[in-house]
């Protein structure tokens, strides 16, 4: 029997991207339609960090990959939200998320 949320052609599970794909969906909808404020912001902020966790994990194969591209996206976000984003923070921002990948990625070898 086959097994529900999977590829016809290979038998990898969907599930993750479909949960991940509605997560950021939901979070799309809610920043366009209610009003801004913190609570709402807060949710946003965590179906995005969600979402892009289950969606990166699902198309890189790796956990560890989704979370790092979930902490950078979101993280741009929140750079962009309290207008601190220039060449500077972002060059930072980049430094900072790149060594701690090649940290995890030396901490496996």
């Amino acid at each position: 029997m086959k097994r529900l949320y999977t590829r016809r052609d290979s038998s990898r599970p969907v599930g993750g991207l479909v949960v991940g794909i509605a997560a950021l969906v939901w979070a799309i909808v809610i920043l366009i339609f209610t009003e801004p404020k913190w609570w709402w912001e807060g949710i946003v902020i965590f179906a995005l960090f969600c979402g892009m966790l289950l969606t990166a994990a699902w198309m890189t194969r790796s956990r560890r990959w989704g979370i790092i591209s979930a902490v950078f996206g979101v993280g741009l976000l929140l750079l962009r939200r309290f207008e601190v984003l220039d060449w500077t923070t972002l060059a930072l921002w980049l430094i900072l998320l790149g060594g701690a990948s090649y940290a995890s990625i030396e901490k496996e070898s």
